[in-house]
């Protein structure tokens, strides 16, 4: 995965963790380096400046230290004891209210708000569980987009589904 940061550096997510360019250099951060799983699938940062990592099979982290003062990298488990941290997390986005997001493959979408999740799934209104995507539109709405179900858009939170049957492609 890829990610450029709100101060410019690109971060690379890997198999063996990430690597982050900056002023020219490279700095590689993996399990040698204290980041507690590898398989990196997606990066995001959120409005606070922390950084959201997400794994295969392992959920996602919050670095608890982006700005790196302390040289010790810390982290927190996101959802710890709510199944999310043995997932697949496939992408992680903010939205324009601080909200974060994050999908997964098997598990729909985490809605990530003041400390709490909220799970959307196939049994509670969302068109799959395998979510591969998020963006968001100017008018506030979350796009989701599903493998084998098309886009799915979330307003005010009511689902409404884009397929080939309506002229999706």
């Amino acid at each position: 995965c890829l990610f450029t940061d709100s101060k410019g550096k690109i971060w690379i997510g890997t198999d063996n963790g990430i690597s982050i360019f900056r002023a020219g250099s490279i700095e590689n951060i993996g399990l040698n380096e204290g980041l507690p799983y590898s398989n990196v699938t997606s990066i995001a940062e959120d409005t606070q400046g922390r950084y959201w990592i997400g794994f295969e099979r392992k959920g996602a982290i919050i670095l608890i230290d982006p700005k790196n003062e302390t040289k010790e990298l810390g982290f927190k488990q996101v959802g710890q004891g709510t199944g999310l941290e043995n997932i697949t997390v496939t992408n992680i986005r903010s939205d324009n209210k601080g909200i974060m997001w994050l999908t997964t493959n098997g598990q729909g979408v985490y809605k990530y708000k003041d400390e709490k999740l909220k799970n959307y799934k196939y049994r509670n209104g969302l068109a799959s569980d395998v979510i591969l995507s998020i963006c968001q539109d100017r008018s506030g709405s979350i796009w989701f987009g599903s493998s084998g179900a098309g886009a799915i858009k979330l307003a005010d939170e009511t689902f409404t589904y884009y397929y080939n049957i309506l002229g999706l492609g």
